[in-house]
């Protein structure tokens, strides 16, 4: 069975359930609109039955028996399992919870999917009651109703919480010129929170407070309220980092000395709580202030060995700030790693640590902190990656490290399983550094890992192991396909079938197609990239003329993905976005092709569609 995730019980009976009936339910608007299709006319319902129960029934008859809900869904930490029961006179859904009634709705109708039809009975439970996926709209704005469809696939995979990072994607109202031009307007806003009210999802808005402010700080009117405003002394001019000195991103972090930095960023953070009422939780971000302590009044004020005074009073502040609005603040743990037991001790208890750690070989690290925040009397949630800045290696910046994503996600299952953690948190990084870095690899290239975290979230003895198999068939529809194994030729002949044969997500696997096909054109770019240099040089004109033809063939793949890689991203999101991602892709490769083209020996531009020319 393809299903994802695969419910714990199933018994099959030969029979078919009615294709229509009278129907009731109690969990909501959601649950009757899928009803709605099928029903004959209400359904009576015995009160006394449904007694703290939530349900959705379809009978053959105008009146309906609920049956007794299993015992196994009756202990702690199972409101939201369901129980299914498909028979020839009717089906019928229970939960202790509305939510689960949904989950077992998605059940019936993917069961309906794969099968045709289905009978017979269903008891399936979470063994995490925290099933976060996290977004962000550093690079990147889907349409009101892409996110809308994105809620709905996360209820499909038994996500309860969608972790929700702005950015500068929110209306703000005091700083309104903090916000993007494409941005979400509050009835954009109204739509999303009313649709996971309706799936049962909580939304934690995530509001940035001391760094990753670039979207804020880059504005000549908050460029002043920077930390980093005098560089250090290094002793080379040159750092071992890929992107340089941490300290050349001056518009990471505010300065914490400075009042009117703080009235900005409060700004922003009471205007994204006020906008999420429902919200019980906010997190406060946190993460990543490498630059703290930069400025001179910062030094004066905590001192010059003051790094962690300065960063207990900015959590104390926020949270203090959080709390009073009736909600429980969450940040992200690197910055507490180095700190003593004396200094947690100072920070409020009410805080959740979120410990993000995005690969298996972290499993010692993460089990580490989370014993150690715990002992200091912190509640502690886990972070894992679906996608992220995954290194040097050029294929990843088009898809994401497949291998690298399941190991981190085995890694928090396992770690939430030994150390009883309620769950974990699956992030979707849109780019490595805040507004200013080029995208990650597309948004939906991330099904396949973020699938296998809520597989591993409902199902903690799930292996990676056929995975991608059962993947293909449950989301694509398509007969089960290794999609992700082998090497570039074969996965992308693999990707081409699932195209050809997708009954649904077809858009999604179209993405995988491109992406694929992009990730072959960086590897063949870069390699013939270090070849370059020949068509300036005194060498035979039959060594230039094999350059040439590789640097044929890279821009003959490139006029083909261009037009593709922009439809793809111009179908959910804006013109601009697509514009960014195409560029990124593209734009280095091209100046430089045409700059050797032109030094190449012949004293020819290279055309504007970017083909060397004489061939």
């Amino acid at each position: 069975m393809a299903l994802i995730p695969r419910p714990k019980q199933m018994e099959l009976f030969p029979a078919e359930t009615p294709a229509r009936g009278y129907t009731a339910t109690n969990a909501g608007p959601w649950a009757e609109r899928r009803l709605s299709p099928r029903s004959l006319g209400p359904l009576a319902v015995n009160a006394r039955q449904a007694d703290g129960l939530f349900y959705a029934v379809l009978s053959a008859s105008a009146s309906a028996h609920l049956p007794e809900l299993p015992a196994a869904l009756c202990g702690a930490g199972r409101e939201d399992g369901y129980f299914l029961e498909a028979r020839a006179d009717g089906v019928c859904i229970l939960s202790r919870h509305p939510r689960g009634v949904v989950y077992g709705l998605h059940a019936y109708e993917e069961l309906l999917a794969e099968n045709g039809s289905f009978c017979g009975t269903v008891i399936d439970f979470s063994d995490a009651s925290f099933r976060a996926f996290h977004m962000d709209m550093r690079y990147g704005f889907p349409r009101t109703e892409r996110l809308l469809e994105i809620l709905e696939e996360l209820s499909a995979a038994r996500f309860s919480t969608f972790l929700l990072e702005y950015e500068n994607r929110f209306p703000f109202t005091r700083h309104a010129d903090v916000s993007d031009p494409a941005h979400y307007s509050p009835e954009d806003l109204r739509r999303i929170q009313e649709k996971a009210a309706e799936l049962y999802i909580e939304i934690i808005p995530l509001q940035q407070t001391i760094g990753h402010l670039e979207y804020l700080l880059k504005l000549p009117a908050y460029y002043p309220l920077r930390e980093m405003r005098e560089f250090p002394s290094t002793p080379a001019p040159y750092g071992f980092s890929p992107t340089g000195w941490k300290h050349f991103n001056d518009i990471d972090e505010i300065c914490a000395s400075r009042e009117e930095a703080y009235a900005v960023v409060e700004s922003l953070l009471d205007d994204v709580m006020a906008a999420h009422p429902a919200s019980r939780y906010v997190h406060l971000g946190c993460d990543e202030a490498w630059n703290l302590l930069s400025c001179p009044e910062c030094r004066a004020r905590f001192g010059e060995d003051g790094r962690h005074r300065l960063y207990i009073s900015h959590i104390n502040r926020m949270a203090a700030r959080v709390l009073a609005a009736g909600k429980i603040p969450i940040v992200w743990d690197d910055m507490l790693r180095g700190f003593s037991d004396e200094e947690l001790a100072q920070i409020d208890r009410r805080v959740v640590i979120m410990i993000w750690l995005y690969y298996e070989s972290n499993y010692a690290l993460a089990k580490r902190l989370a014993r150690r925040f715990r002992a200091a009397g912190f509640t502690v949630l886990g972070a894992a990656a679906a996608k992220c800045g995954e290194g040097p290696e050029p294929q990843y910046l088009d898809m994401p490290w497949y291998e690298l994503r399941l190991g981190n996600v085995d890694m928090w299952g396992r770690l939430c399983g030994e150390e009883g953690l309620d769950g974990f948190c699956m992030t979707v990084w849109s780019n490595y550094s805040g507004t200013i870095a080029p995208p990650h690899p597309f948004f939906d290239t991330v099904w396949y890992p973020v699938l296998f975290a809520a597989e591993k979230l409902w199902n903690r003895d799930a292996v990676r192991e056929g995975f991608d198999s059962r993947f293909s068939s449950a989301f694509f529809g398509v007969e089960q396909e290794d999609l992700f194994h082998g090497g570039s030729a074969q996965r992308y002949e693999r990707i081409v079938r699932v195209c050809r044969g997708a009954a649904r997500h077809r858009y999604e696997a179209e993405v995988l197609r491109v992406m694929e096909l992009l990730s072959a054109y960086r590897l063949k770019s870069q390699a013939v990239g270090r070849e370059l240099y020949k068509l300036s040089m005194d060498v035979t004109e039959a060594e230039k003329r094999i350059v040439r033809n590789r640097m044929a063939e890279v821009a003959a793949l490139r006029e083909e993905l261009k037009p593709q890689v922009r439809r793809i991203v111009e179908t959910h999101y804006t013109k601009a976005d697509a514009e960014v991602f195409v560029r990124s892709r593209f734009e280095a490769d091209e100046a430089l092709f045409r700059l050797y083209a032109a030094s190449g020996g012949r004293g020819e531009e290279m055309p504007a569609d970017g083909r060397p020319g004489g061939f």
